[in-house]
């Protein structure tokens, strides 16, 4: 469901090696999450109307493995569209991800912007069960947008799904390119992966056990006489949760490049020098599961100790 096939070039006349959405087409093409304007164009400059949204959003869901049970939707403004782009609303509304723009009406041909989409990913996140957190977002462009978008957007900005346009700056009120779309979707499934990966590696009982080796470690590292100072030691613990989670994605990159699907990078800590290309994937694929193994329990500690000060 989650592992993903070798991808094939991106086959769209107008999409080429360099460009900052080549891998995210490739792997859009791949998984049926996009079709392209026609069968040798992408189109990755034109804003994304609502009613692509649905489909791609739909279409992701389908890759994940996930139900996408077609429903009604009760829009007035959608029988232009396709019967698969009216399914996919009607979907998309069975899920809460969208309520429309109005009780009767969709805006199928209305472009997203960059505030909404957020939006509509971090629903999404919510529905298949991510369980997104709330995170403040770092952009000076922000400040007016609703308490849900700038949510959604610290969100976004957390999870890397996006950098913003510059380092300070999200432009909200911007359109969703094509190419913009599938990046996002590409640096979701991403995500999806290492979480599915991780999902198998827990449980209430492995909860507990961090809960034990956290009274543990602070007995034993508690100086005499002292209280322990657990906010430094819940710093401590996000940091290095920080670092691991680089890790893993510098790791799955590298996995994803021998896998050959993506660009070669250069990273001296992952550069494998196998001749064997399968050997090479297993030893990245392993890698990386002991990292998301750690990633589960770093966080996990880190969770628990602010539990500790907060209580």
């Amino acid at each position: 469901m989650l592992t993903a096939a070798a991808a094939t070039p991106a086959a769209f006349l107008d999409v080429a090696r360099g460009d900052y959405f080549f891998d995210a087409v490739a792997w859009a093409r791949n998984a049926d999450v996009t079709k392209g304007t026609s069968p040798t164009t992408f189109s990755p400059g034109q804003a994304v109307p609502r009613w692509q949204v649905a489909l791609f959003l739909r279409r992701f869901a389908d890759w994940l493995g996930a139900d996408t049970p077609t429903a009604a939707h009760g829009f007035l403004d959608v029988d232009h569209l396709s019967t698969e782009a009216r399914s996919a609303i009607g979907w998309l509304k069975s899920t809460g991800i969208t309520t429309g723009t109005s009780a009767t009406t969709f805006d199928p041909d209305l472009p997203v912007t960059r505030a909404q989409m957020a939006a509509f990913l971090r629903r999404f996140a919510d529905w298949v069960g991510l369980g997104p957190s709330v995170a403040p977002d770092s952009f000076t462009d922000t400040t007016g947008q609703s308490v849900e978008f700038r949510q959604a957007i610290g969100w976004l900005q957390t999870m890397q799904i996006t950098t913003g346009t510059t380092p300070t700056t999200f432009h909200p009120a911007g359109s969703v390119s094509r190419g913009q779309m599938v990046t996002f979707l590409h640096r979701f499934a991403k995500i999806m992966r290492r979480a599915s990966i991780s999902s198998l590696l827990i449980s209430p009982r492995d909860i507990e056990g961090v809960r034990c080796y956290v009274d543990d470690d602070l007995e034993r590292n508690r100086p005499p006489a002292f209280v322990y100072p657990l906010e430094d030691a819940a710093q401590e613990a996000w940091e290095e949760l920080v670092l691991k989670k680089q890790a893993l994605a510098i790791a799955q990159d590298a996995l994803d490049v021998a896998q050959g699907n993506a660009e070669p990078i250069l990273d001296p800590r992952f550069i494998v020098d196998l001749d064997d290309q399968k050997a090479k994937i297993d030893l990245l694929s392993e890698y990386i599961g002991i990292l998301a193994a750690e990633l589960v329990v770093s966080e996990l500690w880190a969770a628990e100790l602010e539990r500790r000060i907060a209580s």
